[in-house]
């Protein structure tokens, strides 16, 4: 919840979410005699997956053979509801009855043979009924409820996302909800609160409608302590477009063509075909039968899941694809023909705001120690460096965890090097000279650290350990003030990280001794490795993993790995990472244990072997 909220609403009823479910709830509330107010992410009617609807399955009810014949191949193949038969009959009978009549009378023209009977794709007793000449019939009906939302005066928020929900002695009592737009956070305080929403992604780099159903709304009531009943859900897509990123929920239809049996075809990284709806004929939403194929694919190393598979319609006749797929039209904007091309595809992103809480004190281990004891959800994560991971657990007596144990490593994302930089009157200007130099003045030479147990703490003790040298360690409370005594010539050396130092070394004012890594610094090749000055043993700087709490799940840590591992190989992620001087890792949890393990072994070595102790 936000500290200091910028306004505060008061309702009986908050709506959250702008598609179908959300404006017929706002109805029905608002006719019931209640207050109402709608919060949606994007725009009323105009975002989400309602939009999207192009057809509705029906069967023909007065037929009890047909319905039972299709209610069973419905929960059999089709798509992935978490629904029972007494759902899929009732919704028929809805749909049939209430929704079609109902929506023409509103102007949207939907096709009949001349008894009146609706006709279904195909002209069986259970198929897909299509409004035709008008796109998708999704976009009509939004537009409907729209309108009716508008006239009825429901007050609307929207372009804000509502990120947690209240409560009050046990009860749901309201949402915290930030408008995107004026940059304000809202308190609404009300009586109930209705979620018919997809993910609140809406600052996500991906964004979605309602394909996952509620997927933010289930998490949110989770947390608030709900009881979660007939809650529906989908799969994710498996024909997500991989590349670019920022592409909002582009995909490859799986489904046939209105009035075809064309399908897409996915092929593994060999480009050999895995699936095409007709292998499955009966089917008529085959996401997790998608999913079901490329989980074979992955398990054979034809595919992974963020990417490495491809989708396309080479097979198809061109004109075909133009009279009866938007996307052979859409996708030709983008320079993309889907009749000659294999797009790369990928199952979705995790798509889940995220919300930095910088936990400072301690020298890391408060955050830390936050996630120790948070719940292993997967919502609460660390973002934390080698100095919290491996450094403190050995000299920082308030670090009383074990990160190999008491959490969950995920990945080492980064590794970026120290430099050794010294005064420019110090005398020496190489490494081997700095190690002449202080053993000729054994006791006199300074060196400088952000503070005790830090990277620059410990590189400077593993120095003297190395070299049998005696310099003297001047501990400071962080690098700006180290950075100051280093320029004065108060301390003589100390260890920075590039991206601080290098442009203190262009303008004259520190120099540079030589650079803590097994190769030299891209941007600046002519400042001489520890390993070609002598030292390949003094390696260090600064790497940064994440973590999750202990117990965390396995299939949560290797989708957070995954995920890791998708954003590290981005090219925009690369070009960040090198102007900070540091490279992409993403290891995989069991490496990054390994490595925690081995580099605490190393510092517990050299504390013992200086008698240091945990303070």
């Amino acid at each position: 919840m936000p500290p200091s909220p910028n306004r505060l609403v008061e309702t009986d009823v908050v709506v959250i979410g702008g598609g179908s479910a959300g404006a017929h709830a706002a109805l029905q509330a608002q006719a019931d005699g209640l207050r109402v107010l709608m919060i949606v992410k994007g725009f009323l009617g105009r975002s989400g997956a309602s939009i999207f609807a192009g057809n509705l399955q029906l069967t023909e009810t007065r037929d009890p053979e047909a319905t039972e014949r299709f209610i069973q191949i419905r929960c059999r193949y089709g798509s992935s509801y978490l629904s029972d038969q007494d759902y899929l009959r009732r919704v028929s009978q809805f749909t049939e009855r209430t929704f079609f009549p109902d929506m023409e009378k509103r102007g949207l023209y939907i096709r009949r043979h001349d008894d009146g009977q609706l006709v279904t794709s195909g002209d069986r007793k259970a198929g897909n009924v299509w409004a035709p000449n008008q796109g998708f019939s999704g976009t009509f009906i939004m537009e409907l409820l729209r309108k009716d939302v508008l006239v009825r005066g429901i007050p609307l928020l929207q372009e804000t996302m509502v990120t947690s929900l209240l409560t009050h002695e046990g009860r749901i009592a309201g949402v915290t909800a930030y408008d995107i737009v004026r940059g304000e956070w809202i308190v609404v305080r009300a009586k109930a609160v209705i979620v018919a929403t997809g993910p609140s992604n809406y600052l996500s780099t991906r964004a979605t409608g309602t394909r996952e159903q509620c997927a933010n709304g289930l998490a949110m009531a989770w947390r608030a302590g709900a009881e979660l009943q007939d809650i529906e859900m989908q799969w994710f897509h498996a024909s997500d477009i991989a590349a670019p990123r920022s592409w909002m929920r582009l995909h490859i239809y799986p489904n046939p063509m209105p009035n075809t049996d064309k399908t897409v075809r996915l092929y593994g990284s060999d480009r050999e075909m895995f699936f095409h709806q007709g292998m499955y004929p009966k089917a008529k939403q085959p996401y997790y039968l998608q999913l079901r194929n490329l989980y074979h694919q992955v398990r054979r190393g034809n595919a992974n899941w963020t990417g490495g598979y491809y989708g396309g319609c080479p097979h198809i006749e061109p004109e075909i694809m133009q009279r009866y797929s938007y996307q052979a039209q859409f996708f030709r904007q983008l320079d993309i023909d889907i009749n000659e091309q294999l797009v790369e595809l990928g199952v979705a992103n995790l798509r889940q705001p995220i919300v930095i809480d910088n936990r400072a004190g301690g020298g890391g281990t408060v955050g830390a120690l936050t996630v120790v004891h948070a719940d292993p959800d997967g919502y609460t994560l660390l973002f934390a460096s080698d100095a919290e991971l491996t450094i403190a657990p050995v000299v920082n007596a308030a670090a009383n965890y074990n990160p190999a144990k008491d959490l969950a490593p995920i990945s080492l994302v980064s590794s970026g090097p120290f430099m050794l930089v010294a005064n420019p009157k110090f005398p020496p200007n190489t490494l081997q000279e700095l190690i002449a130099y202080a053993k000729t003045n054994p006791g006199k030479v300074n060196y400088g650290s952000f503070g005790p147990g830090t990277n620059g703490h410990m590189l400077g003790e593993q120095l003297k350990a190395i070299a049998h040298i005696d310099t003297i360690h001047v501990a400071y409370k962080g690098s700006a003030p180290a950075m100051v005594d280093l320029i004065g010539g108060e301390i003589q050396y100390a260890f920075f990280s590039p991206m601080a130092a290098l442009d203190m070394v262009k303008a004259g004012k520190i120099k540079s001794i030589a650079v803590l890594a097994p190769e030299r610094l891209v941007n600046a090749g002519t400042i001489p490795t520890s390993a070609e000055a002598g030292l390949p043993a003094l390696v260090g700087g600064t790497r940064f993993g994440i973590l999750a709490p202990a117990k965390t799940p396995r299939y949560v840590i290797d989708r957070m790995h995954e995920a890791v591992k998708t954003t590290l190989a981005s090219p925009e992620v690369k070009a960040s990472l090198a102007q900070l001087y540091t490279l992409p890792i993403g290891s995989s949890p069991d490496e990054f244990t390994k490595f925690i393990t081995t580099e605490t072994g190393k510092w517990r070595k050299l504390a013992a072997d200086i008698g240091m102790r945990a303070e």
